[in-house]
């Protein structure tokens, strides 16, 4: 009768710990430039490109006009660019993408070009070095940071001074493409559910020591040594799940790509990060994925200062 309740409390704590687990995962979405993604995004916060555009522009003379600190502006990159390849200091460009009227008269057309220089870069790195801290604590995805010194129409400069808008989104002109985002510095990276899979990770280990003592419990009931050792492989199983129900858990970065395939490898991986001393080996073992710009991407800029445009 004893070895009965035994059994049944272990179940049951089995249960419990797989029921854990759905529940970290039951409102995961993997990361993509899909609509469910947008909109996922935007309720953590992120601005959309509507969201995100806002222009102040007075009148000074008759020929010349201010455009206010604040305003933000839609761009359009002209050129790829990736933190893989770009260095501090590399020039860049982009250009507005819809003209910019003053009571009904174009100011700036949509030709104007901004020029500036890549301010951050940091490539996609392991997990291991991501956990120290750091600006971008806890981001092992790849970094790019772009600042805007001028603009240029035809042969005009303007002086100004832009950066792209923190907590946005980028509107990718490649379907398909993982969600590239701003972070709080404004700095370009790919989103990652680094902290929900942190809270997987607790919650498994949490009931992995539940199990793993029911487990030692029941196997000095019924005398198996096979039970004693059930909390070595609890661990693994439900790393195992939650790598094939969200791929990009298992590989340490973002993934777009979610077929039977990748559920087959988020299993696999995600197995070995339960192991005993598994997590802290993926960790330094797997890399983040740079972050790349698409010509034709467009996101959202800030100005800084005040600019003054004259005819």
């Amino acid at each position: 009768m004893k070895e009965k309740n035994c059994i049944t409390v272990f179940a049951l704590v089995s249960l419990c710990a797989l029921f854990n687990l759905n529940a970290c995962l039951a409102a995961s979405s993997d990361e993509g430039s899909d609509s469910k993604a947008t909109d996922y995004l935007q309720a953590k916060g992120y601005l959309s490109i509507k969201d995100a555009l806002a222009t102040t522009i007075s009148q000074t003379g008759e020929h010349s006009y201010k455009i206010e600190a604040g305003s933000r502006f839609l761009v359009v990159c002209d050129n790829g660019l990736s933190s893989s390849t770009a260095k501090v200091g590399d020039l860049v460009s982009v250009k507005l993408a819809n003209d910019i009227y003053f009571d009904g008269h174009v100011i700036l057309p949509k030709s104007t070009e901004l020029q500036g220089v890549v301010s951050q870069v940091e490539q996609g790195r392991s997990g291991l070095s991501a956990d120290l801290p750091g600006k971008h604590w806890m981001n092992a995805q790849g970094v790019l940071g772009l600042q805007f010194k001028q603009a240029e129409i035809g042969e005009k400069r303007i002086s100004l001074e832009a950066n792209p808008v923190p907590m946005s989104l980028v509107a990718g002109a490649t379907p398909g493409r993982l969600s590239t985002v701003t972070d709080k510095q404004g700095d370009f990276t790919l989103y990652y559910h680094s902290g929900r899979y942190a809270c997987i990770n607790a919650g498994i280990a949490g009931s992995s020591v539940a199990t793993g003592a029911a487990g030692s419990a029941l196997a000095q009931r019924v005398g198996s040594y096979a039970l004693s050792r059930v909390g070595f492989f609890v661990p693994a199983i439900m790393s195992g799940m939650a790598g094939a129900a969200s791929p990009s858990y298992a590989l340490g970065h973002p993934d777009e790509q979610v077929g039977l395939r990748e559920r087959g490898k988020g299993f696999m991986l995600g197995f070995a990060k339960g192991l005993p001393g598994g997590g802290i080996l993926m960790s330094a073992v797997q890399q983040g994925t740079d972050v790349s710009l698409a010509p034709g991407d467009e996101f959202v800029v800030e100005l800084k200062s005040a600019a003054d445009i004259t005819e």
